[in-house]
């Protein structure tokens, strides 16, 4: 499918008009029925939607940091993988939207579901004007956190240098004593603000606002999930330090001094 580009604008917090350049929107469905799956394409790509499927879910969260999906939809009980963890890597590393569906009608699993960052939960058969009405409106906050986290970064194009290892923000990656590991747009976007308040706990307010994610709830565990990737990239490049610390009832710390 040809990508459409068309410009919009819209107000920021501080009332400037800001110019978005959308394209058309790119959809990822994870489903192993094929019935489902085939219905709920043609559903989608009548929207002049670009529709990408996924029958296992294997190998999904990089499908979706490669191919930049806006919005994923995913089956939560999957034969070979687990849709919650699903949700969850994906929600730590995109600002996709996610939609759960599935053949299970239960209330319980609902709430878990939402719990694990999904924004919406069907169950089959799919209320079809519902789920694409809810789509479009997913399809405008997503667009809408991408082109802020763009001006962010593109505002604050910096290296932060600190002992033996510094972060470059352009390029969206860590240098240490054994080599660079490269971060996921969240990641970068959360590890630059815990570089610019190095030392000092930075609330989850603060971090969830980088993410995009203002309305986040208690039970959201995304940055949680996130900061364990961090963590994880970064001792493979800096292995002697425990960067990222958890400060109770305050938020993240990043452990180091800057040069």
């Amino acid at each position: 499918m040809l990508c459409v580009k068309k410009l919009c604008e819209y107000r920021n917090n501080d009332g400037i008009m800001i110019n978005m350049i959308h394209t058309t929107s790119k959809i990822l469905i994870v489903e192993d029925e094929l019935a489902a799956r085939s219905l709920l394409s043609s559903y989608l790509e009548e929207q002049g939607w670009s529709v990408d499927v996924s029958c296992d879910g294997l190998d999904v969260v990089d499908q979706v940091l490669k191919n930049d999906y806006d919005l994923v939809f995913l089956d939560i009980r999957l034969p070979k993988v687990d849709g919650l963890l699903l949700c969850r890597e994906i929600r730590a590393s995109h600002p996709a939207g996610i939609i759960f569906t599935t053949s299970i009608d239960d209330p319980v699993e609902r709430i878990v579901g939402l719990e694990a960052g999904a924004d919406a939960y069907y169950s089959k058969p799919l209320p079809m004007r519902e789920l694409i009405a809810n789509s479009k409106a997913l399809l405008r906050r997503v667009q809408q956190v991408k082109s802020l986290q763009q001006i962010q970064l593109q505002q604050s194009k910096k290296s932060y240098y600190f002992e033996s290892w510094h972060m470059d923000a352009e390029l969206e990656k860590v240098s240490g004593v054994n080599g660079d590991v490269r971060l996921t747009n969240n990641e970068a976007a959360v590890m630059q603000v815990l570089c610019a308040h190095a030392g000092v706990a930075v609330k989850r307010d603060a971090l969830m606002h980088a993410l995009g994610k203002a309305d986040w709830g208690p039970f959201d565990r995304t940055l949680d999930v996130l900061v364990g990737r961090l963590r994880t990239k970064l001792k493979s490049v800096v292995p002697a330090r425990n960067l990222i610390s958890a400060q109770y009832g305050q938020g993240y710390r990043l452990n180091a001094s800057p040069r």
